[in-house]
């Protein structure tokens, strides 16, 4: 069960990780300018590292512009992300079952009551929010949080596969995004150079001018 279940992560983070090499190679980076708006991507902690390795920047201080094959690479990352989330019968669940036994109840409660938060807490302070974790959460509950007993539950993972179990848990958290995807309104720019004229109304002369004025 874990060697199926760590099997397909693995595999589709060993493909998208050479894509998002080449195409951060292929991407363009430019001054972060939030004027604009649009759709944002989140970073991981691999996404991250990444940028700062290739293209020697903090992604988070600049707009990159991904390349195609850079976008490519960045959805294979986050699709293992869904993959490895450590409820139910998904590829983590398996993992985390297999690894703790019947302890994946209380990691597979814990990640739904974070996913919850995960929509909540931003939302309250305002922060960019992603609802598919609140889409996710209501989901996991109609396909079961807990793992299906298996008739070897209690012989525990060999110890090559533990540390392939706790590489595969190392692997879900570098490439988990809170906020994966993000859409910014455009700011209006403060004009800058421009002048305007101010008419200001001319004072009353003093009641003594006025009145010499009179005479």
């Amino acid at each position: 069960m874990f060697d199926v279940g760590a099997a397909g992560p693995w595999a589709g983070a060993l493909l998208a990780l050479p894509a998002v090499i080449i195409g951060l190679h292929y991407s363009e980076v430019t001054p972060l300018d939030q004027t604009t708006g649009g759709l944002e991507l989140g970073n991981s902690l691999l996404f991250w590292g990444l940028s700062r390795a290739i293209l020697g920047v903090d992604p988070n201080s600049v707009t990159i512009n991904l390349h195609p094959i850079a976008i490519a690479g960045w959805f294979g990352l986050f699709v293992t992300t869904l993959n490895l989330l450590p409820v139910g019968q998904l590829d983590g669940g398996h993992v985390i079952y297999a690894l703790l036994g019947n302890r994946h109840r209380l990691v597979s409660r814990t990640f739904l009551f974070a996913c919850v938060l995960m929509v909540g807490i931003p939302y309250l302070a305002g922060w960019a929010v992603w609802w598919g974790w609140l889409f996710w959460a209501i989901l996991l509950i109609f396909l079961g949080i807990g793992h299906p007993s298996t008739i070897d539950v209690d012989t525990p993972l060999d110890q090559r596969r533990r540390i392939a179990a706790w590489a595969t848990i190392v692997l879900f958290i570098l490439t988990f995004i809170p906020v994966p995807i993000s859409f910014t309104q455009p700011q209006k720019p403060i004009p800058k150079g421009d002048t305007y004229e101010v008419i200001q109304p001319v004072p009353a002369p003093p009641i003594a001018d006025r009145l010499l004025f009179r005479i």
